[in-house]
Order: structure tokens, then C-alpha cells, then sequence
């Protein structure tokens, strides 16, 4: 399984803009700099998370972008299907009619229970998780002298 540059980024994007507690909005090339991808890209990637309202914008000289709902209520699922239009696996899952060989087909069962599993792990991790998960991760690396 394979998942798309433009989810990994659009994930960094959203857990960069979670973590910066600021009244001022973030502009694309200091996400683009610190995350370390391509600002055209990125503004590629904003679109479709802003038209769903993971995102509000500011306009003008001084714009950018904050987060546009509390970390905690993005799944990681729903950036999933905002940016790869779907989280099944394979075709046959997409919906009841997708397949029509699914009561003969050895396999069916075994991607079915699998998707679930997955949908389930995506549907339980939120980016406000993974702001967590990083933030422990620095603690651990920092030390004093």
C-alpha cells in the first residue's frame, strides 16, 4: 500500500499549523521552508483542506493561515479522503455495487476486514494525536547540559 505525497504533506501541513498557538497567521513559504516542501505544491494541497474547513485563510500582505477547527476533531481519516477521494484499498470496497464476484471471490472477506481495520485505526487518530505524539517525541530527544 502506497499512500500519496499529497496526503504525508498535507498531514505535515495541518500538524504545523496545530502546533503554532499564535494570533498570527502562517503564509505558505514559512510552512513551505520549515516542512521543507515545495510552496506550489503546498498551495495544491490547501485548496481542497481549506474548502473543507480544516483551514481558514487570511488575506493580504500580512495573511496566511491558521488551523480551522481544534485539532482534536480532524481525523486523520477525513484528510484522508479529502486528499486521496477515498480510504479504501482496493475498488471492490468502494460501495455494495463495486464488486460483483464479492460472494465467490476468495479474497473479498479478507480486504473487507482489513479496510475496517484501517478505517478504524484513521478514524481513531486525530491530528491533535499526532501534535502529541511529536511533541513527546522532541522530549525525549532533548536533554541538558
Amino acid at each position: 500500500m502506497k499512500i500519496s505525497t499529497r496526503t504525508r504533506y498535507g498531514l505535515r501541513l495541518l500538524v504545523y499549523l496545530a502546533g503554532k498557538e499564535s494570533d498570527t497567521p502562517i503564509q505558505v513559504k514559512e510552512i513551505a521552508k520549515h516542512e521543507v516542501i515545495p510552496a506550489k505544491y503546498l498551495e495544491q494541497i490547501i485548496r481542497p483542506l481549506k474548502k473543507a474547513g480544516m483551514l481558514k485563510v487570511v488575506r493580504g500582505a500580512k495573511g496566511g493561515y491558521f488551523i480551522g477547527r481544534a485539532p482534536e476533531t480532524i481525523s486523520v481519516k477525513e484528510v484522508f479522503e479529502i486528499l486521496e477521494n477515498t480510504t479504501h484499498l482496493i475498488d471492490c470496497l468502494k460501495n455494495e455495487n463495486s464488486c460483483e464476484h464479492k460472494e465467490s471471490c476468495s479474497t473479498f472477506d479478507f480486504w473487507d476486514n482489513f479496510n475496517k481495520l484501517i478505517n478504524d485505526y484513521l478514524e481513531g487518530v486525530s491530528i491533535g494525536d499526532i501534535l502529541k505524539m511529536q511533541r513527546e517525541k522532541c522530549k525525549k530527544l532533548m536533554f541538558y547540559i
